[in-house]
This record gives structure tokens, sequence and C-alpha cells, in this order.
């Protein structure tokens, strides 16, 4: 465990293997883990035997932030997470979605640009490129932009920074009940209520907009939402919740 308390994990672990070999077993407070450090052992655990090795720890931050485990990167394997991946890489990674999406990225990069020509102090070139990105991400989920986008853009990264801090529970998972006990929870709990209520507000937004005008194209939270009407084709309700959660994983 110290040697993971570097500030560099990978470096300690990478000397742990030179001493011990490409493949290690660990315990981390309680948790037995299995460190493999060569292309090979690298392979066969995340392609020949993918099934097997593809479910995500049950840890506090996911647990939290990702209503228990709703979203896509938590997600255990099974229908759900296969189809709603599947649905996500169609919507969003595909040559045609890509494509379809490319007005996007030009109209924000020439936002982007215009900004910068027309300011008389000194930016942040670092704000103005998150914020952009943060655009066209939102304008291919939703359609359109969020209209109170920098309270969301400060939640998101909030949650960024709060899934680095430690929680005893993954380690002892008999002291679980501390985090809450002590009030470490909290700060997760009131960024996943801040993302929670901005994200029920757009997506109501996004229905009641949808009754009055059929949009030309539909976004991801059309898909999803179509999808949620059907079911059956889950093995689990598709809830707004877990809607919310997989569109929070896109961003």
């Amino acid at each position: 465990m110290n040697h993971l308390m570097h500030p560099a994990p990978h470096r300690a672990l990478h000397d742990l293997a030179m001493k011990y070999g490409p493949i290690m077993h660990l315990k981390l407070g309680c948790i037995s883990t299995i460190v493999v450090s060569s292309a090979e052992l690298a392979s066969q655990i995340m392609k020949t035997h993918d099934n097997v090795f593809c479910n995500r720890p049950k840890l506090t931050i996911p647990r939290i932030l990702g209503n228990n485990f709703s979203d896509i990167t938590f997600a255990p394997y099974g229908t759900y997470w296969r189809h709603l991946k599947k649905i996500c890489n169609l919507e969003l990674t595909t040559a045609k979605s890509l494509d379809l999406s490319r007005f996007i990225r030009e109209e924000e990069v020439k936002l982007l640009v215009e900004s910068i020509s027309k300011s008389v102090e000194p930016i942040n070139l670092v704000e103005r490129v998150f914020a952009m990105n943060y655009n066209i991400i939102t304008r291919i989920l939703f359609g359109d932009k969020f209209d109170d986008g920098l309270r969301f853009r400060m939640a998101i990264r909030e949650g960024a920074a709060l899934t680095a801090e430690f929680q005893i529970g993954d380690f002892f998972p008999s002291l679980g009940f501390v985090g809450k006990l002590t009030g470490m929870n909290k700060p997760l709990e009131e960024c996943h209520r801040k993302l929670s209520i901005i994200m029920d507000k757009k997506i109501q937004h996004h229905i009641e907009q949808h009754k009055v005008k059929k949009p030309h194209r539909e976004c991801l939270v059309d898909v999803l939402l179509r999808l949620q009407e059907t079911e059956g084709e889950l093995d689990q309700p598709l809830t707004t919740d877990n809607i919310k959660h997989v569109l929070l994983d896109c961003k």
C-alpha cells in the first residue's frame, strides 16, 4: 500500500513489476488486486477472457455519482450495458454520425475563433477550448446548448475533482459506513444532486420542445427516450435517472 501512495503510482507499479514479474497479487487494504504489466497478459485479460474480467469494481464514488452503477462505465456486463454501449457508439463515434455532427464542430470552432479575435484583453485559452468542447458535446447529445451551461460545467469539474479523493470503504468494505457517518460522502451527494437537477430540467425542456416542433434529426437523448418507451430490449427498465447518467458518461 505504501508503494501506491507514491505521487506517480504507475511508476511504483512498474518498479514492483521489475522486481516480482509481470503478474502480481496486491492487497489494497482488504481487497485482493491482480496487477498485470505485460502486453501478452493484458491481451489475455482484455481480449481472450474479456467477458470474465469486464466488470468494474463497485466503488463508492461511481455508486453515488453514477446512480448506483446505472451509467455505462460502471454498469455490470449484460444486455443493459451492451445495448446502451452499442447505441452510444452508433450515435457518437461512427463515420456517419461524425459526418452528421460536423456542422456543429465547425460552428463552435468558428465562434471560438471570433471570440478570441474580438477580445482586447488576455484570455484563458484552456477555459475557452474547454467551453467549446462542452458546447459541441452538449449539442450532439441534446440538439442544443444548456441555458445554465456555466453552472453545469462547474458541477462536472467538481465531480471530476471528487473522484480523486480517498474512500476508506473501497479498501476496507466493513468500514463503508464511516463515509456516511462522518459526512465524507456529503460533497459527492451534493454534486450528484446538482447534476441531477440540471439534467432533469434539460431533459424535460427537451421533451416539451419536441411536443411543439419535431427536430430535423434525432440526438442521443431522443434515442434513449424512445428506448425508454419501447422497453423489452433491456434486461432492466431504462429510467430517466439511467438516461441522465448515461448522458453524463458521454460528457
